[in-house]
């Protein structure tokens, strides 16, 4: 396999692995730190999710 082509590989199993965060994240819709429900997703944060106070505090 040459170099290109297995970059691809590489880039489309990160796309996944991402994709399926995202998914498993919508299925349990709570803070990370608190436990309420999550109203917020961190972008910075690797899309953690918060409710909105402790946004406010850590965000």
């Amino acid at each position: 396999m040459d170099a290109k082509m297995e970059k691809e590989l590489q880039m489309l199993d990160y796309e996944e692995k991402e994709q399926a965060e995202i998914e498993e994240q919508k299925q349990f819709p709570w803070c990370v730190i608190c436990n309420e429900n999550a109203t917020q997703r961190c972008i910075d944060c690797d899309g953690d999710l918060y409710c909105d106070a402790c946004f406010r505090e850590c965000c």
